[in-house]
């Protein structure tokens, strides 16, 4: 007699084992002890390092920072949350951490979609092919190459998400999928992009109002609609559980560039993002056409495509060499709106037929919802192209305006294409449709597939002159390498149209097949598993090839000789400014240093518009200067930046800077200005020795003339700062540290009684101290954390034993009966 458990488990076992074995084949140098070395992963070292420094050295975690931008909050950095997700921890670990580095994020890509798709009843080897398709969406790969790991992540567990909430509304066991929904959510915040998990709101928004309608429909509502208050918990708890995260970092944003302006200057968006900042990269209307044809716009410039056979490669070979070439063409290839990219956003020319097969076929309340949210996505990617619907979003839907690089919003398609497309093909193969139905489906989804395809494959010049804007001016000389550089976009469109022509008519053959009775289904599915594996595959691999990884040994960051010149110094807290990088969007220095720069996706606002209006012209004054005149660079020297990395002929070196004001000083006189655009035009030239700025909120502190004296650092960490000073009469004191939230949180003390300290010379602080001598301490300890921390125990706790109650009702229910399926 056969084992039901055995049948029952066997094909998702082939199914993992199947993953894992792809996984392994792609990124085959893992195998050889290599890694993929990564932009994004190489920034984040550099920034997190004081912080896993500091855990390593004394077991404590720190939520502040001095390695970059003069010193910014932990929270989006290295933070430590340890009631997060408390008890289930070691599943979220085996989830997304289980593997070697970048074979995890592709096997979760890969399994995620899988239980997708069989929560809506789909045949296993048809998941297993839709979940290729998923996993290998160019989009998916490219961010995996640069380093996106958190986002990869993000990406990765949206489909268990999803699976879980189709299994509350839709399955017997609804309480069950109700506490999964929770806790896959709970991962999924959990890796901290909020920008995905936003995204995932928009599919899981459509599939609940798509749900209600059904169930209004069929006049079942009335029997059903606790599902959605238990849901609505379900996922409260899941945000409840990453309370640390979540409050301390709304808390931070409205700090941020992300909050509200201090100057005056005029902003689109007064609170958030600038709009251009927001819609920068925009997805072009008809770049859309990379959806169905990866090269529509060239491809992208990290592209390792063979362009050996293009006349243009054999003229740049002669001045460039083979790599040099193959990097301009790589380069030259996109011409769409963007300012520039990695790479297509990809479906699959299989996928696309499948899902417009889909909206003929699968049962309408499926295909609307799927349409909507998709058909929004497409139009919100296209940013500034299509502005009225991104104004609209931007200045009325809530939290819109807090994110950038709206082409991310795409990830939405990456879900919802596949996910129609899978069910489509499964109620066929299942044999649950009529026969005219999938016919009329089927000239359709060729008709408009194919008939794209065929178009530019045969006429790709008749809608498209293949030309940027600006490049006629830039090759205005060069008339000859612009007419290459079109004949080679041309190409590749052509090329790659063609491509994607042949999968859609052996998609479409396969499907007739069935339909004639010519083959068995189980051949179909494998037909399709290939069809996809085919598809994908080679396109990913254009952006993420085993050419990519390196020795281990060399990914890591090394200290030049300058590096360590700097680190013999023994002060205990000064900062650096590397001219060698670009300093205000690199990281590496923190990696040794302090540095005055960094690389953040959300910086301190303050710390942003000192850049804006005093640094950039502090870093010019003083570099036409020589580094000869520290007078030129006031604000620069109040952050105690102490040295410069500078670049020559000979090598990078270092230049001691004279003008660096110690970690605080005394000053003779505070003046308060009306608004921040006074005092921030007041530090222009000023002479931070001798005057502090501050504004009208803190008035009080400004018209005496204060005594001086000394002040010297004495003990350090990054949370927590030792003063001690002697002054003849009450003083003023200035200390080379940004100023946070004040004493919220950034408790400060003289002698162990509190102690107010102010915001001064706009981002630093200051504090009046009494005659005599003192001690004065400095401690971030912000209270939201430890409040928040209590919520996400809290929070866990409730949704562990949501989820043990969940599989007690599913246990003591038996077996489940066939139940009413999304599809």
């Amino acid at each position: 007699m056969a084992n039901p458990l055995k049948s029952t488990l066997l094909p998702h076992l082939i199914a993992v084992l199947a993953f894992l074995f792809i996984g392994l084949a792609y990124f085959h140098p893992l195998l050889e002890g290599m890694v993929l070395p990564t932009h994004d992963i190489t920034q984040h070292a550099g920034s997190a390092k004081e912080v896993l420094d500091f855990k390593e050295k004394t077991g404590e975690s720190s939520l502040w920072t001095n390695s970059m931008f003069g010193g910014m909050p932990a929270y989006q950095i290295a933070a430590n949350y340890p009631n997060s997700l408390f008890l289930t921890k070691p599943l979220f670990s085996l989830l997304t951490r289980g593997l070697p580095k970048p074979l995890n994020m592709l096997f979760l890509y890969f399994i995620g979609f899988y239980l997708l798709l069989l929560s809506y009843k789909v045949n296993w080897k048809l998941a297993l092919a839709g979940a290729l398709a998923y996993g290998f969406a160019s989009y998916n790969i490219i961010i995996i190459d640069a380093g996106h790991n958190t986002k990869a992540l993000a990406i990765g567990l949206a489909p268990l998400v999803i699976a879980a909430v189709n299994m509350a509304l839709h399955s017997k066991h609804w309480i069950l999928g109700a506490a999964l929904a929770g806790l896959a959510l709970g991962f999924q915040i959990k890796v901290n992009h909020v920008q995905i998990t936003y995204y995932l709101a928009f599919i899981l928004l459509a599939m609940g109002a798509a749900w209600l309608i059904e169930q209004w429909k069929e006049k079942t509502l009335s029997n059903k609609y606790i599902r959605i208050p238990v849901l609505g918990l379900s996922m409260a708890l899941a945000v409840g559980a990453n309370s640390g995260n979540l409050l301390t970092t709304s808390e931070y944003a409205k700090e941020t560039t992300r909050g509200k302006v201090n100057l005056s200057k005029k902003q689109d968006n007064a609170d958030g993002l600038p709009k251009d900042y927001i819609t920068g990269w925009s997805y072009g209307i008809a770049e859309t056409g990379t959806l169905l044809i990866p090269n529509f716009h060239g491809g992208g410039s990290q592209s390792n495509m063979d362009y050996s056979d293009m006349e243009l490669h054999r003229l740049a070979k002669q001045q460039m060499g083979d790599k040099g070439a193959d990097r301009f063409i790589a380069q030259s290839m996109y011409w769409g709106t963007q300012p520039g990219t990695n790479g297509p956003v990809y479906l699959g020319a299989v996928i696309c037929f499948l899902f417009v097969l889909g909206l003929f076929i699968v049962k309408r309340t499926t295909a609307y919802w799927i349409l909507a949210v998709s058909t929004l996505a497409i139009a919100l990617a296209w940013g500034k192209n299509f502005m009225p619907l991104s104004n609209f979003f931007i200045d009325y839907v809530p939290g819109y305006n807090k994110f950038r690089t709206v082409t991310m919003i795409l990830s939405i398609v990456q879900i919802t294409f596949p996910l129609l497309g899978i069910i489509a093909i499964s109620k066929l193969i299942e044999g649950e449709l009529p026969k005219e139905k999938i016919l009329k489906g089927l000239k359709w989804a060729l008709g408009i597939t194919g008939g794209i395809a065929l178009l530019f494959a045969l006429l790709p010049s008749m809608f498209f002159d293949f030309i940027r804007e600006g490049e006629m001016e830039q090759y205005q000389k060069q008339q000859d390498i612009l007419d290459l550089i079109v004949e080679g976009r041309a190409a590749l469109l052509r090329a790659d149209a063609f491509r994607s022509l042949l999968f859609i008519l052996l998609s479409a053959g396969a499907i007739w097949a069935l339909i004639k009775n010519w083959v068995k289904k189980e051949y179909i599915y494998l037909a399709f598993i290939a069809l996809i594996a085919l598809d994908m595959w080679p396109v990913a691999a254009r952006y993420l090839s085993p050419t990519k990884f390196e020795r281990e040994n060399n990914t890591e960051l090394v200290a030049s000789k300058v590096d360590n010149e700097i680190l013999k110094d023994k002060d205990l807290n000064y900062r650096v400014l590397n001219f060698t990088v670009s300093p205000f969007n690199d990281a590496t220095t923190s990696y040794f240093h302090k540095s005055l720069g960094g690389y953040h996706g959300a910086k301190l606002r303050r710390i942003q518009e000192l850049i804006e209006n005093q640094i950039d012209g502090e870093i010019s004054a003083i570099q036409n200067a020589g580094f000869s005149n520290p007078s030129l660079s006031p604000v620069i020297n109040m952050f105690n930046t102490k040295y410069f990395i500078v670049p020559t002929k000979k090598g990078k070196i270092k230049v001691d800077n004279p003008g660096a004001m110690g970690n605080a000083w005394f000053v003779p006189r505070v003046e308060a200005f009306a608004s921040a655009d006074e005092e921030m035009a007041a530090l222009s030239g000023f002479d931070p020795s001798i005057l502090a700025t501050t504004t009208s909120e803190f008035a009080n502190y400004a018209g005496n003339e204060y005594g001086s004296g000394s002040i010297e650092l004495v003990s350090y960490q990054p949370n927590y700062l030792k003063y001690e000073y002697n002054a003849d009469k009450e003083g003023f004191v200035v200390f080379s540290e940004v100023f946070y939230r004040g004493n919220e949180d950034w408790a400060s003390t003289i002698d162990n009684q509190a102690a107010d300290h102010i915001r001064v010379n706009y981002h630093l602080r200051g504090m009046k101290v009494p005659a005599g001598k003192h001690v004065i301490e400095f401690r971030f300890d912000p209270p939201t954390y430890h409040k928040a921390e209590t919520y996400s125990l809290i929070s866990s706790l409730l949704l562990v034993l949501m989820l043990l109650g969940g599989i007690f009702l599913a246990y003591k229910n038996g077996k489940s009966r066939p139940a009413a399926t999304a599809g």
